[in-house]
């Protein structure tokens, strides 16, 4: 098990205690998501709610937060304007089809400075066998608004991908799953969510049995 900073790089991301500071506790605010986009039979619903940091004693972190949040649901929100469209091109005349996306998100952390969200985006369209999936993370320090890094994390490992490959391969290994990472079914190991006590991987396969799968790299948190 290891720390999961150096003291030097903490002193960045982490804010000392002092008995002489009194500091707002931060809230996470549900933002409701609701847009449709129609062409005759054709409807695509994108529905569901985000997080909005506040009670920040920087505004302009809230902002900082905010903004990149943000900016990832005008993404899905382009692509659900042009959903009719792409449907409508891959559909009979006079068909009838319902596409909903639906947004949801889980805090894994929001202690020691630092905030960190898993945003789950599903879209599920009539007569599909099943969902389609996919992940979002997002991780930032509260001292500045500005993005952690997963390489941030471990800044002792001199070999990072290969402390990675070794941490999916056991998880695997250990759920007796016949997968190796990686490999071509799986994507590049960048997204990931914090909890008290562990890096959680995530969107790590690209197979749809595998999408939610997660790997936790046990660490220890110094607290504040």
């Amino acid at each position: 098990m290891k720390n999961l900073l150096p003291l030097t790089t903490l002193s960045i991301l982490l804010t000392a205690c002092s008995i002489d500071i009194v500091s707002s506790v931060p809230t996470i605010e549900d933002i409701p998501l609701h847009k449709q986009a129609s062409l005759p039979g054709i409807t695509c619903i994108l529905q569901g709610t985000i997080p909005h940091i506040s009670n920040l004693d920087s505004k302009q972190v809230e902002v900082n937060i905010n903004s990149k949040i943000d900016a990832y649901i005008r993404t899905t929100e382009l692509s659900n304007a042009a959903c009719p469209k792409q449907l409508l091109d891959l559909t009979e005349d006079d068909a009838t089809l319902n596409d909903t996306t639906t947004v949801d998100y889980a805090v894994g952390m929001l202690e020691n400075d630092i905030f960190s969200v898993k945003l789950m985006e599903s879209q599920y369209f009539d007569g599909a066998a099943h969902p389609n999936n996919s992940v979002t993370t997002f991780t930032f320090s509260l001292i500045d608004g500005q993005p952690i890094t997963l390489k941030m994390l471990f800044p002792d490992e001199q070999d990072f991908p290969t402390f990675l490959k070794q941490h999916i391969n056991d998880a695997l290994a250990a759920e007796g799953i016949d997968e190796t990472y990686p490999s071509d079914m799986t994507n590049e190991t960048v997204k990931y969510y914090l909890t008290p006590d562990a890096v959680v991987l995530t969107d790590i396969f690209t197979i749809h049995a595998l999408q939610g799968f997660e790997v936790a790299i046990p660490v220890v948190l110094p607290s504040t």
